[in-house]
Parts: C-alpha cells; sequence; structure tokens
C-alpha cells in the first residue's frame, strides 16, 4: 500500500467574509499492483484497492473496491477483473 498526502495550505482571501480558510489535505490509500491511465485523479481521503485499473480521464471521488475497473467522472465499477479471461500464452 502507498500512502499520498499533500500538505495544508492557507488561502487569504479579499473582502469576502468566508474567502479566508485552512485547505486540509486527506490521505489518499493506493494498494498494491495498480494502474492509472493518462490524467487520472484520485480525490483526498480516497481509497483504491488492490489490482485496480483506474481509466484515463477518470475521477475517482468514492473508495474502490480491489480486482475491479473503474471509469468515468465520477468514476465507476464498470466490471470485475476476477471475471476476466486468463490472458493467452504464445
Amino acid at each position: 500500500m502507498e500512502r499520498i498526502r499533500s500538505g495544508e495550505w492557507y488561502l487569504p482571501g479579499g473582502d469576502e467574509p468566508n474567502a479566508r480558510r485552512w485547505e486540509r489535505a486527506r490521505p489518499i490509500t493506493i494498494g498494491e499492483d495498480c494502474w492509472f491511465g493518462a490524467g487520472a485523479m484520485v480525490m483526498p481521503g480516497v481509497t483504491v484497492g488492490d489490482r485496480v485499473v483506474v481509466a484515463a480521464g477518470s475521477v475517482v471521488t468514492r473508495d474502490v473496491p480491489s480486482d475491479t475497473l473503474v471509469a468515468g467522472v465520477p468514476a465507476t465499477v464498470k466490471r470485475s477483473l476476477l471475471d476476466a479471461p486468463p490472458a493467452p500464452t504464445d
């Protein structure tokens, strides 16, 4: 498992009452043997299970179970990878 964490930062605001606030990062946990397509994004606080494929351009906003393929904005489970036929051997 890998954990990715970004820092905390303060966003100064202008004259608006809610413009000044602290942004707090939450950890992202990524399991073993995962593959992320180009431009895929994982939002803070999300856990991605083992052997997950995230399609290109997907935005993962919720936890992803192991052995699945997710795609879309927001990313949803498209199929289980356990149902896939075995890879051909030459």
